[in-house]
């Protein structure tokens, strides 16, 4: 009887030493990952979700450049004066709506074709070695689109020589994508600007303008 007691005994003690240790390293292990290896990850996810995103803006903005209902040389509207100097630039609401909806129809086309898309990132390189770096088993990171894509007009003036000035419009693009990595969503958010009008002017600025650059 003692003998079968002593044999529970250290089986139970045996058991909970071991149960202690899991514990123990389980902590350790999600201290260490939280502290170390997370911070790494995510680091490189959100690096290549903004390629990606970049790369998505980039396709957007090139079909656009490409569809045949938008017209570049009306996107700006230039008024003279009796002398042929430029009284006024303006640019046209009309044409300028067509085009920041077409490249946002464009752009939420190319997200929708990332949903359920994974990046992969090697566990070796996290640990920033040469060696390492490529190798090991895959972290998935999982990219979810917001389909949230903002759109901005401005403008610049800028010297080309003397007495000219270039007067730009820019278009600003800006899209969201969420990132789901172990323990948490992170947003990599992106942003490309393009120059889609250009005027040269020669002579001082338009009135119409120069208050708006300043």
């Amino acid at each position: 009887m003692r003998g079968r007691r002593r044999q529970r005994f250290s089986f139970k003690k045996k058991a909970l030493l071991a149960l202690i240790l899991l514990l123990v390293l389980t902590v350790t292990g999600c201290v260490y990952y939280n502290s170390r290896l997370a911070p790494l990850i995510e680091a490189i996810g959100m690096s290549d979700a903004q390629d990606i995103a970049t790369a998505a803006i980039n396709n957007a903005i090139k079909d656009t450049l490409r569809h045949p209902d938008i017209d570049y040389s009306k996107l700006t509207v230039v008024t003279k004066t009796s002398d042929g100097r430029i009284a006024s630039i303006r640019t046209d609401p009309e044409q300028i709506n067509k085009l920041t909806t077409q490249i946002t129809l464009e752009l939420l086309d190319g997200l929708s074709e990332l949903d359920e898309t994974y990046i992969k990132i090697p566990l070796g390189t996290v640990f920033n070695n040469e060696y390492f770096a490529g190798r090991g088993p895959a972290i998935p990171i999982e990219l979810c689109p917001t389909q949230s894509v903002f759109t901005d007009i401005s403008t610049r003036f800028e010297a080309a020589g003397i007495n000219q000035t270039v007067h730009s419009v820019l278009l600003t693009v800006t899209v969201s994508i969420d990132l789901v990595f172990p323990t948490r969503i992170l947003t990599a958010e992106c942003s490309e600007t393009v120059v889609i009008a250009e005027t040269v002017i020669v002579g001082p600025i338009p009135d119409f303008y120069s208050e708006k650059a300043r």
